[in-house]
């Protein structure tokens, strides 16, 4: 079984890197090999809830990260070889590589207008808008709107919104934000 200690320690060097040397023979008690897995899957978690995803993949990745969390507290001897091939794959969709540890890639999604139009649909909302209370733009303008009433000036507002301050102005004049005040002033 030195084999699947080595598998086991490879696998957790692409996540830890140096913190996982010489654990292959900590495969071999089951006790070592599901706390190493517990932290594996803790790590994964933190990865999978700030992707830069649809919700729905997110969630996808999540409940396949729950199952086996749900395998490894069930079972003191599921399929390991499957385990450590499963935590392989993922740590590698992750964007782990190497045996170091290192993050060398990052997963980004880009979604264009009709696909994201699409997608609403096909989720069963019937009219997709900006106009809906729940879209981004809908909740920038009504922060803009807010900052606008406190006082904050364009250039203050984009560093709040971490946008330009072009945008904040866009998004000012689409809402027709801060115009009266701005003549009061004059």
């Amino acid at each position: 079984m030195a084999d699947a200690g080595m598998r086991f320690e490879r696998a957790m060097q692409l996540l830890f890197g140096d913190r996982a040397y010489q654990i292959a023979g900590m495969e071999a008690n089951w006790r070592s090999r599901r706390a190493w897995l517990r932290r594996a899957l803790k790590l994964m978690m933190r990865e999978v809830t700030s992707l830069d995803t649809t919700p729905r993949h997110r969630e996808m990745l999540i409940a396949e990260l729950d199952a086996i969390s749900t395998l490894i507290t069930t079972s003191k001897d599921a399929s390991w070889e499957l385990v450590y091939r499963f935590f392989r794959v993922c740590s590698r969709f992750l964007g782990f590589d190497y045996s170091n540890g290192a993050k060398c890639h990052s997963v980004a999604y880009w979604q264009d207008a009709g696909q994201r139009f699409t997608s609403e649909l096909l989720a069963g909302k019937a009219n997709p808008s900006d106009d809906d209370p729940q879209s981004i733009l809908a909740l920038r303008r009504a922060i803009v709107a807010e900052l606008d009433v406190k006082g904050i000036d364009s250039f203050g507002i984009g560093l709040i919104l971490n946008c330009s301050e072009h945008q904040v102005k866009q998004i000012r004049k689409s809402a027709r934000i801060g115009g009266a005040r701005r003549r009061k002033r004059r």
